[in-house]
């Protein structure tokens, strides 16, 4: 039996794709609730998020209001800064 048979098949699958990716979010002139793969991840601009690897879905928005949305590819390195302008 090898060191992983403790994880769930989540948690290895996590581990395979490689550590978490920082991801800061900023809106233009304004504050906006991000939500990522349908769960809500915070208030921008203060949502310094830890993302793995990989698509995710994120949606900010303003109330009701959404100002951007669409599919996010984070790498295996590095860290990443998502800038959302509306106007």
């Amino acid at each position: 039996m090898g060191a992983d048979v403790s994880l769930s098949t989540k948690q290895l699958k996590a581990k395979r794709k490689g550590p978490a990716c920082k991801v800061a979010f900023e809106i233009d002139g304004g504050r906006g609730s991000v939500f990522v793969n349908g769960r809500y991840a915070g208030t921008a601009p203060d949502a310094n998020l830890s993302l793995l690897p990989g698509k995710h879905d994120i949606q900010v928005r303003d109330g009701q209001k959404i100002l951007a949305e669409g599919v996010l590819t984070v790498p295996k390195t590095g860290s990443l800064q998502v800038t959302v302008r509306h106007g």
